[in-house]
């Protein structure tokens, strides 16, 4: 029988004793894997009672799935704050790369509370992040439609978690949610960069433009 998917509170319990226990860290690299989750496993235990008894493979491909997601999110957010956009705070950053992950992955970023966690953790620093880091994101794969206009099933790779995540298929034209944006932060309105730059050098020119027939008139 299927384990339910993984709750909010497993999640965090499972991210929390990977950090703790420097799975992240020097501690995490000096020490060996079993000893890693020898501690892991009775913290998660002991946090959530593990109702449904998830065992240590399940564990597993359940935080590589996190990091691998949130490793993304984090390096959609470095390349915004590559471009140097005067004014932009981490949370405008952040809401800009939920839109792009959106867009990429057909799904809104879905690990917003263990980002939390991991932001402080060397790795998910989006400021050391780089073109090269960028470079490794996959693309999500659009769905097809055939000549008869029928939209074709994708075939989706499961990524470990042990088949305990549903898949699920959306049509091209269906509506997709925008992302949650947790208050009291209000989202900068999503701006095309290049084209705001555009805009800008326009506007320099029409005040010149303007000063210029002023001297010409007095």
């Amino acid at each position: 029988m299927r384990a339910p998917n993984y709750t909010l509170d497993e999640d965090l319990a499972l991210v929390q004793a990977y950090i703790d226990f420097g799975g992240d860290g020097a501690i995490g690299v000096q020490q060996k894997k079993g000893r890693l989750w020898a501690k892991i496993i009775p913290y998660f235990n002991e946090k959530t009672k593990n109702p449904h008894k998830r065992k240590q493979h399940s564990l597993q491909n359940r935080l590589l799935i996190i990091r691998k997601e949130t490793r993304n999110f984090v390096c959609l957010m470095g390349k915004f704050y590559r471009k140097k956009v005067s004014g932009w705070s981490p949370e405008d950053l952040a809401h800009q790369a939920r839109i792009d992950y959106l867009r990429l992955y057909r799904k809104p970023f879905p690990h917003e509370e263990t980002y939390e966690l991991f932001k402080y953790v060397k790795g998910f620093d989006y400021t050391k992040c780089t073109n090269e880091d960028e470079e490794e994101i996959p693309v999500a794969p659009i769905p097809t439609v055939d000549i008869d206009g029928e939209k074709e099933e994708e075939e989706e790779e499961e990524e470990g978690n042990g088949g305990e995540e549903e898949n699920e298929e959306k049509a091209d034209d269906e509506e997709i949610p925008v992302p949650p944006i947790h208050p009291p932060y209000k989202p900068t309105p999503v701006v095309d960069i290049e084209e705001q730059q555009k805009d800008d050098e326009r506007n320099k020119r029409a005040r010149g433009i303007k000063h210029n027939k002023k001297l010409k008139k007095a």
